[in-house]
């Protein structure tokens, strides 16, 4: 990330940025559901086309309002 800073490319490290944010938020949402093994209840999960981001959502409840501009969240199925 700080080498695609420095050589001026913002794009590449946007998408580092985004990667980085998402692992981590994939690491959470994997050790929630370690600790919680064998009595998760029932959740549906959306993935963003732009950064990467997963959130939970109780289930038939809609997507997530996108945060940036042609964002969407893709239900996982």
């Amino acid at each position: 990330m700080k080498i695609a800073e420095q050589e001026n490319a913002s794009q590449a490290a946007q998408s580092f940025r985004y990667a980085m944010k998402a692992e981590a938020q994939h690491e959470r949402l994997f050790k929630k559901a370690l600790k919680q093994f064998g009595k998760n209840k029932k959740m549906d999960y959306y993935v963003s086309t732009v950064s990467g981001s997963t959130i939970a959502a109780n289930p038939g409840k809609p997507s997530p309002a996108p945060k940036y501009s042609n964002e969407q969240y893709i239900k996982i199925e």
